[in-house]
């Protein structure tokens, strides 16, 4: 009989113990360092799981034996390359010190499975073992260092990581309190702990600034260094750190740069993370990759440069999961920014789109705190976010840009955020555009697919770590808000409604509902509906939006265009010389330049305001320290035609139901160190003064809320929801009864039954077969991920090879062979062909093989018997390079073009032809200078592409243009139907 099978039918029954939600140092009931900011992990008693047991001891197992109960493995990587669809994998409690990889692939109905055994806590951990169990022996102290410096015993020169860069970080280990990780040694060693004191920029060392307890990594001693000294800030009050300072007296979690991901989930199918402990990680802690209806389900990950960080993945679940960041209770936003790592705690939203890009997941029933930024799926695509705690945020809560990919398409949106807790983030909904960029249309910019954000409470009366008091002053004064934006980008379609806000101050340039009602840009769409905003200081806003009616017909104000001197050459870029303008003047091209100065006419003709699908209605307002007046706060705008004209947008006109007066909050306190009850009283004014929203929005309450519905974000006689690990908490912060026992799980937060994307909706994923694509990249190599971005679209084999020469003698494994950057550039060596490499392309070639070369990489052939090969297969032109055009309006590669348009990028600076006499001249001069090129070589042939399209795709803060985007597109378009005439061709 398997051996497997022998020991799931032997396997005893484990009993059950009640365990509280705060866990407690193996040491012994006292914290030495300081008291968790957050309830830390405890054993799970999660039943026994169907399917085949498997197990692994870090203690008594050992990896030659059989995996059974009886008989465990040792390492969890050793268990994970012998997963079988269907088996559970039980590890036994304790830390497992070692970098984990999965690619295990399950089924819908068999699923695989890795958790903690029921009642124990395994502790995966990617820290270096000896500074958490035995940390006497790990440090000594630093002659001629700071008070309190130690440092490691040993060198590390396999740590990873450069100077001026946070190299390492790491946590307490009883606490698990993050631990400062240093760039500078200065400011490990800094008596000073005040940015204003500084006396340098605020990513210079100066004179050093600490930062609180910490560590950093000399990269010339290779040692580790940590200094564990009290901070003495007055603002801080308790939330100093008063603990130990000697770290061999502590255990500590610390890791390098190089070790990677803790737990790295890459290629898995169908797959179930449970009740178990990920810490240990200078990168992100748990990299998911190329996954499909992975879940994780009572996870604590401890974060790195992000807790998790997801790409190319498709049905990601996290249910029960506590994800925290790098933020200690002494830790400022500025401390992290600047003088360590900006990191994120859920990291899904990269700013290069792969064309395999992320969608479908739901985060719920999770936390996600203390951190610089929070959790960012602005790029996924149907996102449910529900029943979480969002808390102490010093910069975007959630990042919601849904920026546009290189073919033109929004990979985002469809994202509903509903019954959270959102508190001490300083923008909770955050917006910008950064290295990515938003297309622009005739419309407006574009978006992605649009968020719903319904029955949240929202809490900012606790202060955020943002702006550091100055010495001597007593309280932090920032606070949070419900969004705000990074360069102006256009904010995503939001659907508000149902929310409960409770604001601290005044809203930015008194915007109407907490700002809400601000940030309006052509194209944009927003609705905001019974929600409750009440302020413990400063005015409510009431300023709204412009109302842009579809009768509107103002030019939209634009700055008069200045007449260049030569239309042509300011179409052209500026990148003609002078003489070829010349030659055009004298030529008479008039038909031409009169084309141009019509396209120059037609850009500076005014414009009508683009729309914005603004709607607001029966709203609550009110401010508690300072009431204001029923009948003034909107008088400005209710008595003005602005009103009478939004009614043509919306019959009732924009705020006719909104009210002004306190809500009648059960409990309601300006102190944040006070318990809030923001469930409204029976005779509350905001009880069924809500207008009915369209069926088609979705509400979790909309039975409990039949009849005309209350404002704000709980009904009236309804029960507070519970949100966090596990239900912990009520939705407005209170510790819930599921909180003090755990030895259930409460129904609202039992783990879901089934996965995310059903096996009938899962997207075809056979993978791409045939002979792959290589791309060998340079420096630098602007085009390659737009040419990967092309291939995934398309399912397209392809591979790369970054830096590192490929040798031609391998290039028959690959039916096309792609040189993208410049290889000298990149240290490549060799850079270029031998005789005998000639020798080898020349067989690549005649065998069927292709070879692409990028701009500039004729630079191959640049040794004397390279230039010979190539003017062999090329020709070479003697004449004076003119003016390029599209010299085959009708090849296959240029069918999408208008021949009717002129097309500026013809002529762009960044243009490197080649000489030729012989081939297929594309794009190029009629004097044999060619910048798209093909020559057929026997079976095979030569493609030339003479510019970056990257060069031209608009990107950044600043909005593109028309014009500008439409350029780009062209050209991408020319790219894509290179890579796919290639893939034509492909052969298994």
């Amino acid at each position: 009989m398997d051996s497997r099978l022998a020991d799931s039918r032997s396997r005893a029954a484990i009993s059950i113990c009640t365990l509280a939600i705060f866990a407690v140092p193996a040491e012994g009931g006292e914290f030495r360092s300081h008291s968790p900011q957050r309830p830390l992990a405890v054993a799970s008693q999660r039943p026994i799981s169907p399917g085949l047991g498997l197990y692994v001891d870090p203690q008594s197992g050992n990896d030659a034996n059989e995996g059974t109960r009886e008989s465990p493995w040792r390492t969890i990587q050793h268990a994970a390359g012998r997963l079988e669809t269907g088996d559970v994998l039980y590890l036994r409690g304790g830390v497992y010190y070692e970098h984990v990889t999965l690619n295990a692939r399950g089924t819908s109905e068999k699923p695989i499975t890795v958790r903690s055994v029921r009642g124990e806590l395994a502790v995966i951990d990617g820290g270096l073992r000896e500074f958490y169990e035995t940390p006497a022996a790990a440090w000594e102290p630093v002659a001629g260092g700071a008070d309190g410096e130690f440092r490691s015993t040993k060198t590390y020169p396999d740590l990873g990581g450069r100077e001026g860069a946070t190299n390492v970080l790491g946590n307490f280990g009883d606490s698990m309190i993050p631990l400062h990780g240093y760039r500078y040694i200065t400011d490990l060693r800094s008596e000073n702990e005040y940015f204003s004191a500084l006396n340098a920029g605020k990513t210079e060392a100066g004179a050093g600034v600490y930062c609180g307890p910490g560590v950093f990594y000399d990269v010339t001693t290779e040692r580790i260094h940590v200094r564990l000294s009290h901070t003495r800030q007055k603002a801080l009050g308790e939330d100093n750190y008063h603990g130990e300072t000697d770290p061999r007296k502590l255990r500590l979690v610390i890791a390098g740069l190089n070790a990677g991901p803790v737990l790295s989930i890459d290629g898995a199918r169908y797959v179930r993370i449970q009740d178990v402990v990920v810490r240990g990680a200078r990168t992100a802690t748990v990299s998911v990759s190329n996954g499909l209806n992975v879940e994780f389900d009572g996870v604590t990950m401890y974060g790195g440069s992000s807790a998790m960080a997801v790409g190319d993945s498709i049905g990601l679940r996290l249910w029960n999961c506590a994800l925290r960041g790098i933020a200690a209770p002494w830790t400022y936003r500025g401390s992290l920014k600047y003088r360590a790592i900006e990191a994120r705690i859920f990291s899904a939203s990269g700013w290069a789109p792969t064309g395999d890009d992320n969608h479908d997941f739901e985060l719920a029933h999770s936390e996600f705190t203390d951190c610089v930024d929070g959790v960012f799926i602005g790029n996924v695509k149907n996102v449910r976010f529900h029943h979480n705690l969002l808390d102490n945020i010093s910069d975007d809560g959630i990042f919601l840009t849904s920026t546009t990919a290189y073919d033109g398409t929004t990979p985002g949106g469809n994202i509903h955020i509903y019954q959270n807790l959102l508190s001490r983030c300083l923008t909770t909904f955050a917006f910008g555009v950064g290295h990515g960029r938003q297309k622009m249309t005739p419309s407006g910019r574009q978006t992605g697919a649009g968020v719903f954000i319904y029955r949240n409470v929202f809490d900012f009366r606790r202060p955020v770590m943002y702006a550091q008091p100055e010495e001597g002053e007593m309280q932090i004064t920032s606070y949070g808000r419900v969004s705000a934006d990074h360069g102006g980008p256009l904010w995503e379609p939001m659907t508000i409604y149902h929310n409960t806000i409770l604001q601290r101050e005044s809203p930015f340039r008194g915007y109407y509902l907490a700002g809400l009602g601000g940030h309006l840009g052509g194209g944009s769409m927003r609705r905001l509906f019974n929600n409750i905003v009440v302020h413990a200081d400063g005015r409510p806003g009431s300023v709204l939006p412009p109302v842009v009616t579809p009768e509107s017909t103002r030019p939209a104000p634009q700055e008069k265009p200045k007449k260049p001197a030569d239309p042509l050459a300011d179409l052209l870029d500026g990148d003609v010389k002078a003489k070829n303008r010349k030659k055009l003047s004298t030529k008479g091209d008039a038909a031409e330049l009169a084309k141009l100065r019509r396209e120059l006419d037609e850009k500076a003709k005014p414009r009508p305001p683009l729309p914005i699908d603004f709607r607001a209605d029966a709203n609550l307002h009110w401010n508690y320290a300072d009431p204001p007046d029923p009948d003034d706060l909107l008088s400005r705008f209710t008595s003005s035609s602005a009103f009478a004209d939004s009614k043509k947008l919306y019959p009732p006109g924009w705020t006719a139901h909104d009210v002004v007066a306190d809500p009648q909050f059960v409990m309601f306190n300006a102190d944040w160190r006070a318990a809030v009850d923001p469930r409204l009283k029976p005779g509350s004014p905001a009880r069924e003064s809500g207008v009915a929203i369209p069926p088609d929005w979705p509400d979790p309450l909309r039975a409990a809320d039949r009849a005309q519905p209350d404002i704000g974000a709980i009904p009236v006689g309804t029960e507070p929801w519970r949100v966090g690990v596990r239900a912990r908490l009520t939705v407005f912060g209170r510790l819930s009864p599921a909180a003090l026992l755990l030895s259930t799980t409460p129904e609202s937060a039992a783990s879901p039954t089934g996965f995310l994307v059903p096996s009938d909706q899962v997207p075809n994923q056979r993978p791409p077969t045939g002979k792959p694509i290589m791309i060998v990249q340079g420096y630098p190599a602007f085009d390659a991920p737009l040419m990967r971005y092309v291939a995934n679209r398309r399912d397209i084999p392809i591979e790369n090879l970054q830096r590192t020469w490929l040798d031609p003698a391998d290039y028959s494994k690959h039916r096309a062979v792609v040189i993208v950057g410049n290889l000298a550039r990149a240290r490549i060596e060799p850079h270029k062909f031998s005789p005998d490499d000639l020798q080898q392309l020349r067989q690549y070639l005649n065998g069927g093989g292709k070879l692409v070369l990028m701009r500039g990489n004729t630079a191959l052939f640049s040794s004397k018997h390279g230039s010979t090969f190539l003017s062999e297969l090329t020709g070479a032109s003697r004449g004076n390079s003119e003016r390029f055009e599209i010299l085959k309006p009708r090849h296959a590669w240029l069918k999408h073009l208008d021949r009717k348009h002129t097309f500026a990028w013809l002529n762009a600076r960044h243009m490197q032809p080649i000489r030729v006499s012989k081939g297929e001249m594309i794009i190029g001069s009629r004097a044999g200078f060619a910048t798209l090129y093909r020559a057929g070589i026997g079976r095979g042939e030569l493609i030339y592409f003479g510019w970056d399209v990257a060069s031209s795709m608009p990107h950044g803060r600043s909005a593109s243009t028309v014009e500008q985007e439409i350029a780009y597109e062209q050209q991408m378009q020319i790219l894509s139907n290179v890579i796919e005439s290639i893939a034509a061709t492909l052969q298994p």
